[in-house]
């Protein structure tokens, strides 16, 4: 079995997403990954 930290870093490092967010607590890790990097906004023509 592996740890949460290990399995966010494999997930990362292998997917070929990019990181948009990473937000980490002392029991917590969130990370938010895009295969596009450009915001919502730019991507749908808002902006």
């Amino acid at each position: 079995m592996q740890s949460g930290d290990a399995v966010h870093e494999a997930i990362a490092s292998r997917s070929g997403l990019i990181g948009l967010v990473h937000h980490e607590e002392a029991d917590f890790v969130l990370d938010v990954l895009a295969v596009d990097g450009r915001p919502v906004s730019e991507r749908t023509g808002l902006r």
